[in-house]
């Protein structure tokens, strides 16, 4: 393990892109002098992913530079190969990074750290994308929940924390031109043509989102948000799937116990309850949490692939599905 009192960090940010309310930030400035804030645009999660949200995660990424000052690396490749290059380029004793708990993210971390460990560099998690941190919440005798309810009565009970008070600042961050070595710098990808009006990405953007949404609908959110006729739902999804902003903004906006933020804390929990769902039965990624749907009869043939394309076309005769 390295020494406390690095000169050189990195700052690897991956599900938080954002530099308000960033505990990663206070760890790495706590440890060292100077920081290299990177992205790395990693092929297993961005081949599969579809233009809107490619598009969307390319925006942000040039928000969250524009905040840095220009001074986010971006590079392409296996982060087991390009995070231990980079930190051997700096000469950094630390990455810093918020923990991700999904399968894919669990895999790559822990190759991530084996590498660094071999050139003596510490991975550092600090936070996570959640309110309350997948695996923290339990029954009394170890075992993960497997309902909703009393999952949340127990994370209800849990201290959420307050927002970090960090911003741009709070790091010296390193000029992106200095690593000698290590992957090549790429340019953010330019947007890709998208067939639907993305919502403006970036913290700023979610932060302004979100204040309009309490001021506007929070109040009836609790009667209005299954109203697909009415514009009453946050739509504050992918926001928090890039963490551009944290559920512990959020929730420390709710002010007030009125149905609307209840219910809304609710949508919150709910979240995190599929994120420990997930945490203890990784499997659930690609498998049916309850074992008995995979008996469930389905469909097949001409017929049903047709049924199926006319509900991805919007032509199934439903308005309100056809709309959807």
């Amino acid at each position: 393990m390295s020494d406390a009192g690095d000169d050189t960090a990195i700052v690897w940010f991956r599900r938080d892109l954002r530099v308000h309310d960033q505990p990663v930030f206070e760890a790495a400035a706590a440890r060292a002098r100077r920081s290299l804030a990177v992205f790395v645009l990693d092929p297993r999660l961005l081949d599969p992913s579809g233009a809107r949200r490619r598009t969307f995660l390319y925006r942000s990424l040039r928000e969250l530079d524009a905040a840095l000052d220009g001074r986010l690396l971006v590079v392409r490749g296996d982060p087991a190969e390009a995070i231990p290059e980079l930190a051997g380029a700096v000469g950094a004793g630390s990455v810093h990074i918020a923990a991700d708990f999904g399968p894919y993210g669990r895999e790559r971390d822990e190759a991530v750290g084996k590498a660094l460990e071999q050139r003596g560099v510490d991975l550092v998690r600090t936070g996570s994308p959640y309110a309350v941190e997948p695996g923290r919440i339990t029954k009394s005798d170890g075992e993960p929940y497997k309902v909703y309810t009393p999952f949340s009565r127990e994370w209800a009970k849990r201290e959420k924390g307050a927002p970090a008070d960090t911003d741009g600042r709070t790091v010296d961050w390193l000029d992106p031109s200095e690593p000698r070595g290590g992957p090549r710098a790429v340019r953010i990808p330019d947007d890709e043509g998208v067939d639907a009006e993305l919502l403006d990405a970036g913290e700023q953007a979610a932060r302004e989102h979100w204040e309009a949404f309490v001021d506007e609908h929070l109040e009836d959110y609790d009667e209005m948000r299954d109203r697909p006729d009415k514009p009453a739902t946050s739509r504050m999804s992918v926001y928090l799937k890039y963490g551009v902003i944290h559920p512990r903004t959020l929730l420390a906006g709710l002010d007030g116990t009125g149905k609307g933020a209840t219910s809304f804390r609710n949508e919150l929990c709910f979240r995190d309850f599929y994120a420990s769902v997930l945490w203890f039965w990784p499997r659930s990624a690609r498998e049916n949490f309850d074992p008995k749907f995979e008996r469930m009869p389905l469909d097949t043939g001409p017929d049903a692939q047709e049924r199926f394309r006319a509900w991805q076309e919007g032509r199934t005769g439903f308005p309100a599905i056809d709309a959807a």
